[in-house]
């Protein structure tokens, strides 16, 4: 059989886990510029820290881009420059 009519074989689903990050009317996120991320609740004005990204001493970071799954979400590093993700599941 050639590599172009062989079957495909079947993996098993990834298991679904909670998105840290959500997309909703009510939620805001925003990023000091060291790099901790807050989630503003839009109706009550209530803030709590959601994460922070490892920044060095000194870099600003602004900017922040959700991802649709929740998982992941970016910033920029003025000072490096780079892009800066941070990952809901490991906390990194």
């Amino acid at each position: 059989m050639s590599p172009a009519t062989a079957p495909l074989s079947v993996a098993a689903p990834l298991a679904a886990t909670a998105a840290a990050f959500t997309c909703s009317s009510s939620s805001v996120y925003s990023v000091t510029n060291t790099g901790g991320i807050y989630l503003t609740n839009a109706t009550t004005g209530a803030s709590t820290a959601n994460g922070s990204f490892t920044v060095p001493a000194g870099d600003t970071v602004n900017a922040l881009a959700l991802g649709q799954a929740g998982n992941y979400i970016w910033a920029i590093d003025q000072t490096a420059p780079s892009i800066l993700r941070y990952d809901a599941s490991t906390g990194l």
